[in-house]
């Protein structure tokens, strides 16, 4: 075995030990890969930095600038919602793959890389091939598991029967997109001890035969701290369906009305939706919150950062909502950009603990973001993410001048490097 080698395998069986990632930079540097040494330190010292702190933010922008200079070096497989960037500690941290390449290939390209979180593919497969899996993948591992699951829900079920004694490490999971009620949800779950996972991922969800969702009667694991909702489609009552429960621990939540599959059954909050979650107390500990295109407006972003809000919100994406108001027959009334409703709201806003905000796609205008620049109750703000905003380069350097960290452009978008306005679970 050669020495890169050894020292590749060591940090394979020793993930989480920093000394033998840095061991091997020295031993890279040494062997003229200078970028790629540097790329292992910076992102060791990045993981251990305070969030949001001057030099995190720093060290994000050398990250950055060393993926551009050979985008090649850090070519790595796609990446999964449980894990949303490709690089951690200087080593690719996801992977992704269907059954069918399993059993083609095997697991050959994984045995040299730390991987921990990994998305398995299963939209329609056979039961028989996805039994085939149950031998072929090292999930001990993994401590991140994420199942595209389509039809063949039921089947996924079996598999993480199968796996059971082997998930002992597993703590973030998704049983995602996937065509499945209560019964099959509560199956899955049940391959994991209690008090097992602190993370769950059931984005995408469909009802199998069912007309609702009943979210109540699944059974969440007691102490998760992350929990993604987004696109959960159902046909109706999703304000109710989610008000019903109880999430006391969740910290992180990720509740997007993004694009999907089958848009047309993807019921959207709005604003009444998210008073009702908000007055049943359903996340009484949430600190990160996304809730983008869930057509919310004005109002919305009071309620959850105005001075009332009652939050301690620190990151909040609110990007490619509608900031529309409802007129007193029910409709909906389109605002202009410089009307007094949004510059009210975002003039309002009185959110100490708040270090990161998303307000992207939404057309705020340079009138509007003047009154983000004026406004003094973000004293700890950071992150301001204003693309697609229609703002004019004066506006953007205003605002750069006020916050540490505007980002206001597509050629900004950090996407090999940890991007901060994501959160690892």
């Amino acid at each position: 075995m050669s020495d890169r080698a050894a020292l590749e395998a060591t940090i394979v069986a020793r993930p989480d030990d920093d000394t033998a990632r840095l061991v091997f930079a020295d031993w890279l540097e040494e062997h003229d890969e200078p970028l790629r040494a540097e790329f292992i330190r910076l992102q060791i010292e990045w993981e251990r930095a305070e969030r949001f702190s001057a030099p995190w933010l720093a060290l994000i922008g050398r990250m950055s600038a060393l993926v551009k200079a050979d985008p090649r070096e850090w070519d790595t497989e796609p990446v999964s919602r449980l894990a949303p960037v490709p690089f951690r500690r200087g080593f690719a941290e996801a992977v992704r793959f269907t059954v069918g390449r399993v059993l083609d290939s095997g697991w050959h390209w994984y045995e040299r890389t730390p991987v921990r979180v990994a998305h398995l593919v299963a939209t329609n497969e056979h039961a028989a091939l996805i039994e085939a899996l149950e031998d072929g993948i090292p999930v001990e591992r993994f401590a991140g598991l994420e199942v595209t699951a389509g039809y063949a829900a039921a089947h996924v079920g079996d598999l993480l029967s199968a796996w059971h004694t082997r998930l002992a490490g597993l703590r973030a999971f998704g049983l995602t997109n996937g065509y499945f009620g209560g019964n099959a949800f509560n199956r899955a779950l049940s391959a994991f001890a209690p008090g097992q996972l602190t993370a769950l991922s059931v984005a995408g969800v469909s009802p199998n035969s069912i007309p609702v969702l009943p979210l109540a009667q699944w059974n969440w694991p007691s102490n998760l701290t992350w929990l993604d909702l987004s696109n959960v489609q159902i046909h109706n009552r999703l304000a109710d369906e989610v008000a019903a429960c109880t999430f006391p621990s969740v910290k992180t939540l990720r509740f997007s009305g993004e694009a999907h599959r089958y848009p047309f059954l993807q019921l959207r909050l709005g604003d009444a939706g998210l008073r009702r979650v908000l007055d049943a107390g359903t996340f009484p500990a949430v600190r990160r919150l996304d809730v983008s295109n869930q057509n919310l407006g004005p109002e919305s972003l009071r309620a959850l950062v105005g001075r009332d809000s009652g939050l301690a919100l620190e990151e909040l994406r609110f990007a490619r909502n509608l900031l529309n108001v409802e007129d007193v027959f029910g409709g909906v009334t389109p605002l202009n950009p410089a009307t007094a409703a949004i510059t009210g709201a975002l003039s309002s806003l009185a959110a100490p603990a708040l270090r990161l905000l998303d307000l992207s796609g939404m057309g705020i205008g340079d009138g509007c973001a003047d009154s983000l620049i004026d406004c003094s109750d973000l004293p700890n703000l950071c992150v301001l993410i204003v693309r697609d905003c229609g703002l004019k380069p004066a506006t953007v350097r205003a605002l750069r001048e006020r916050f540490p960290c505007v980002l206001a452009g597509d050629a900004e978008d950090l996407t090999h490097v940890p991007a901060f306005f994501e959160v690892w679970p």
